[in-house]
């Protein structure tokens, strides 16, 4: 990964077209005639051509903000590949920031008749109460149809422009980004698979009419010839692996609104997110949270130990709030919201948890993650938008533990396994610490025992867990779903004919699973009897099934 800076553009020759490469409606001979792609002849799809154009705008009336455009074909080569006639656009709209989709259009052609997608066609989705999406099926879509679509969204959020990828699920032909911006504007960017790019970068001068000269800057990033990427046994995630390019606005200086500074050192992070309504305030401010307080007051128990309190305010949060599955760095609303809902986001639990541990004096403080699905964060560059999720960095007799209050079938020094992703960023009102996450001890213990006894055999398996595999199945014991997922792991021919666990709330301790088997493979007519030590199949499936 390469960071460039804007303010060392110059201009290089490398040919990339200022347009899109395609012309709406029009269709090459090639692209009609291609019945499979000749690098990747598996694929069901590929991506013929995808543009995108990022414009930044001042004007007097809309104030400052972005243009995107986009325009993609894609040749449909299987049955597997027509759902990608399916198309769905995000965009944002909350407070003050109003995105908005329009100029949307989108064809097919199938045996050499057009079907163009009609206005009533297209749906509205609300993902939550800042997302939206456009939503809207491509018409008359078979195997061997090509289809095309456009649209334009009109978004004020310069900070974060949209990310760009090259690369999908299906292979990519050609992908270019157009960024076109002026001198008000520095950005710098972030490139994955550096190696593919194609980068030419323009610059030209504006007379402004007396004023300074404006200059305007292009930068056009392309690759070509792109595999199919997908999701790999044993890799974190594609996204630190899949080709993009992503933008964060440094500064903007312009003479209506002065010099505005989007990215700041890390200690100006942490002080602002601790004086942050919905971050610090939370946890700071005892308005916040004073039904919180109020309901553990009713239920806690008198003790000396630190620890002890720390646990008992651990079980007190996740015995009455359950997680609604959603990474967050920001609460929705006050923490008494939260805890009368009875559900809440990743953040508000853990500064549930921060807010009762600063009340019984413990320290406590938030720490920022980017989970193993959200892929690598950046650690030059104090970019918020790279992390999507907070946990709790606890400190009691000298020790300090990394918490994340999510599930209560975990102990509470194990995180989740999506949250080990290399360091967390602890948040100290006026500084920020970095954390090593380490990876917890984690085992998998089998005995099985067969013996014979008056002309009958008898089997057991024994299964003792400790780490991830622990919480896993002590969970699946508190669904009833105990029996029905060991049975899974078994190879053919062992069937549980009773099953019994031990630990199921101890958290702290080894899970047990106790397992009577009947072994089909035993056959007391033989005169020798064949025993096969395999009986936990998955010891024997290869992970890694990509070329």
């Amino acid at each position: 990964m390469k960071v460039y800076f804007s303010c060392i553009l110059f201009i290089l020759s490398w040919g990339i077209s200022a347009q899109s490469p395609i012309t709406w409606g029009e269709l090459s001979q090639e692209e009609m005639k291609m019945d499979q792609y000749s690098k990747d002849t598996s694929a069901a799809a590929v991506v013929l051509s995808d543009y995108g154009s990022i414009t930044l705008f001042v004007d007097s009336d809309d104030g400052v903000g972005y243009v995107f455009r986009r325009h993609k074909r894609i040749k449909v080569f299987s049955k597997s590949g027509l759902n990608y006639a399916n198309v769905s656009i995000p965009y944002y709209q909350k407070g003050n920031v109003q995105d908005k989709v329009f100029n949307i259009r989108a064809q097919s052609f199938s045996k050499g008749k057009k079907t163009e997608l009609l206005r009533d066609e297209i749906y509205d989705n609300n993902i939550n109460n800042a997302w939206k999406s456009v939503d809207f099926s491509i018409p008359n879509v078979e195997e061997g149809s090509i289809i095309e679509y456009q649209y334009t969204l009109e978004s004020s959020r310069i900070h974060g422009l949209t990310p760009w990828y090259f690369q999908e699920e299906i292979p990519v032909k050609s992908s270019v980004l157009k960024l076109q911006f002026e001198n008000y504007f520095n950005f710098i960017y972030f490139v994955n698979q550096q190696s593919k790019l194609q980068l030419e970068k323009k610059q030209s001068t504006i007379n402004n009419g007396g004023y300074d000269s404006i200059i305007e800057y292009q930068l056009f990033f392309k690759m070509e010839d792109l595999p199919a990427i997908q999701e790999e046994g044993y890799v974190t995630t594609i996204e630190n692996h899949i080709a993009k390019v992503k933008f964060q606005l440094l500064e903007f200086n312009h003479f209506n609104y002065g010099r505005n500074t989007f990215l700041k050192n890390w200690d100006e992070m942490a002080f602002d997110l601790y004086n942050d309504i919905n971050f610090g305030d939370q946890f700071r401010k005892k308005k916040n949270f004073k039904k919180l307080k109020e309901a553990y007051s009713r239920v806690r128990k008198e003790t000396n130990d630190p620890k002890r309190r720390m646990l008992d305010i651990y079980q007190f949060i996740l015995s009455n709030v359950s997680w609604n599955g959603k990474y967050r760095i920001m609460t929705d609303g006050s923490l008494d919201d939260a805890f009368e809902k009875k559900k809440a986001n990743s953040a508000t639990l853990n500064f549930m948890f921060i807010a009762l541990l600063k009340e019984e004096g413990i320290e406590a403080h938030p720490a920022l993650l980017s989970t193993r699905n959200n892929g690598h964060y950046i650690k030059s560059h104090p970019i918020m938008d790279q992390f999507n999720h907070v946990i709790s960095n606890v400190k009691i007799n000298k020790k300090e533990y990394l918490i994340d209050v999510s599930t209560i079938h975990y102990p509470f020094d194990l995180l989740p396994s999506n949250s080990l992703n290399e360091e967390a960023c602890v948040l100290k009102d006026k500084a920020v610490e970095w954390r090593k996450i380490e990876s917890p001890k984690s085992f998998s213990i089998y005995q099985y025992k067969v013996g014979f006894e008056n002309e009958t055999t008898s089997t057991t398996l024994n299964a003792n867990f400790k780490g991830y595999p622990a919480a896993y199945h002590r969970f699946m014991s508190k669904e009833n779903l105990a029996q029905e997922k060991a049975q899974e792991m078994l190879s053919e021919g062992f069937n549980i004919t009773a099953i019994d666990y031990k630990n199921q709330t101890e958290t702290d301790q080894a899970f047990q699973l106790l397992m009577k088997l009947e072994n089909e493979q035993i056959d007391l007519e033989q005169t020798y009897i064949n025993i096969s030590p395999i009986i936990i199949k998955d010891f024997f499936d290869l992970p890694f099934k990509q070329e």
